[in-house]
């Protein structure tokens, strides 16, 4: 795989509205990029039904972006279905290399995403909410090949890719990542010696935690409480 290292030194002078240059002017910032797999077992994702095409995105186009705590912007794409982000350097693309711990928040649409260690590998998760306890959101599409008809009776499928149903994480005082709990019993009982606030909390103000901002209101209250 094609890889590009950018080293950053703080004696250079030479401003460039290039990405590379505003890489260059971050004082002691070391980026591996890397070139993209467009293989997805011997199909390219042009075959897929062009109808699902965005899908594989965050967003259609490129959009601007902080990584980190720097000062400069980029150009970045989230690739869903890759869990990479994307950005074209002399009209090829390629994926920032991972760095646990790692955030990229994409200014125009104020979403930002936090890569953490997830079954074993480093994944992005946007962040919901962020205090004594932290709410994430891990998107995944996947890619299912079509069928050809080989009788009559049958209807050929053009091969698509599929959004997948939004998996939710949460971490309270620092601790562990963890799925976020479906059943009541065991989402209550994260918040241990204040579980029974949190629940009388959650019953009076008649919150459902179907949604992400009812998770979120919750959360809220026990970060102040």
């Amino acid at each position: 795989m094609k890889k590009i290292t950018i080293v950053v030194t703080a004696l250079l002078l030479i401003q460039s509205i290039t990405l590379t240059a505003q890489l260059e002017r971050q004082n002691g910032l070391s980026i591996t990029l890397k070139g993209p797999n467009t293989k997805i077992e011997g199909v390219t994702a042009v075959d897929a039904s062009a109808k699902t095409q965005h899908l594989r995105f965050l967003s259609e186009g490129y959009k601007k972006a902080k990584l980190n705590e720097l000062k400069d912007e980029f150009l970045f794409r989230y690739n869903i279905f890759a869990d990479e982000m994307e950005f074209i350097k002399d009209g090829e693309i390629y994926f920032l290399s991972k760095t646990k711990n790692q955030t990229i928040t994409f200014l125009d649409i104020n979403r930002t995403f936090k890569v953490i260690e997830l079954d074993g590998k480093l994944q992005y998760l946007e962040i919901n909410y962020n205090g004594k306890v932290a709410l994430y959101t891990k998107q995944s599409v996947i890619y299912k090949e079509g069928k050809v008809a080989t009788t009559q009776f049958e209807t050929s499928k053009k091969s698509k890719f599929i959004k997948k149903k939004d998996e939710h994480y949460i971490t309270i005082d620092n601790s562990e990542i963890i799925k976020l709990p479906k059943g009541k019993k065991d989402f209550y009982a994260l918040f241990g010696e204040k579980s029974n606030a949190i629940k009388k909390y959650a019953k009076n103000e008649k919150i459902s935690r179907k949604k992400v901002t009812d998770i979120i209101q919750i959360l809220k209250h026990y970060n102040s409480i």
